[in-house]
């Protein structure tokens, strides 16, 4: 094994992830289910489960399922819902929720996409 390469690891209870998405110092997993667990910083509410409080192990994001696809910026966590729905949260300081402020928020905004 090449001294860069690291061994498979085992998770902390995230079976059946569809697919994963990493910000600057957070990861989220969409789940064969629709919903989606997140991890890591959450100084800005990044990790979707109304509190700010940094977690090595994942947790859900409040309220949220149907979900296609999942992406996360520096702050912020997008999701895209089977019906064309956005769901947003995490740092917001240059509005990049999508709700017309600069409010950070630790739970979801959904936003009807165009």
């Amino acid at each position: 094994m090449d001294r860069h390469q690291l061994p498979p690891g085992r998770g902390h209870g995230l079976p059946n992830v569809a697919a994963l998405a990493t910000g600057s110092s957070h990861t989220c997993a969409v789940l064969r289910d629709g919903t989606v667990a997140c991890w890591g910083l959450n100084g800005y509410g990044q990790l979707g489960d109304g509190s700010s409080v940094n977690t090595s192990r994942p947790v859900a994001v409040t309220g949220l399922s149907g979900v296609a696809v999942v992406a996360a910026g520096y702050g912020h966590t997008c999701a895209l819902l089977h019906d064309d729905i956005g769901a947003h949260w995490g740092a917001n300081g240059f509005g990049q929720l999508g709700d017309g402020t600069t409010t950070d928020r630790s739970t979801l905004l959904t936003v009807l996409l165009p």
